[in-house]
């Protein structure tokens, strides 16, 4: 068995609460993609180890609700455990995926802020991208008509920035943002 088999065998057991391999992999599923360019790309696979170069494949534990980035190579592994679950429970699955979609939206929404912060004078197309995530996440949440009065576009925007978990100096660069709705 070569050595990166063996590794993402052991680590995919400690992840999960089977004792067997087989009845390991069933319990994981493929919920999302992270691309290079984004924020909480990881560069190694948390399996195996290998360098990851375009994109991260994100896999959920249904039993012990952990998420995993992993490589190309590694999520091939999943795919018949992912039909397998799809198909006896498609709206755990679906929600799942729904809102490991939303995360990925208020880290994006995030790092636009803080591009629009720490600039100068901030570009149009920034402040584009920063309404075009929000409208996003709105969206996903059937709330876009928050926007339409200043006390909805203060709560929509402490609501994502101050429930974060954020360090002390990310707490000290989000200062609110007051947009005119």
């Amino acid at each position: 068995m070569c050595q990166l088999r063996r590794i993402f065998i052991e680590r995919l057991l400690d992840k999960s609460k089977a004792d067997e391999f087989n009845q390991a992999m069933a319990e994981w599923i493929c919920i999302g993609r992270i691309k290079s360019y984004e924020v909480n790309f990881s560069w190694n696979c948390e399996l195996c180890g290998a360098a990851i170069y375009e994109s991260n494949y994100v896999v959920y534990n249904v039993k012990t609700k952990e998420e995993a980035k992993i490589g190309s190579e590694c999520v091939k592994r999943f795919i018949p455990s992912q039909k397998m679950y799809a198909y006896s429970k498609p709206t755990y699955v679906r929600k799942i995926k729904r809102k490991h979609k939303r995360n990925q939206l208020k880290v994006e929404l995030h790092d636009v802020y803080h591009l629009i912060c720490n600039q100068g004078i901030p570009d149009e197309e920034d402040f584009e991208d920063f309404r075009n995530v929000l409208l996003q996440l709105l969206g996903s949440y059937k709330r876009v008509y928050l926007l339409e009065t200043k006390e909805g576009c203060i709560k929509i925007l402490t609501g994502v920035f101050v429930n974060r978990k954020l360090s002390q100096s990310d707490h000290l660069k989000s200062e609110p943002l007051y947009i005119n709705c």
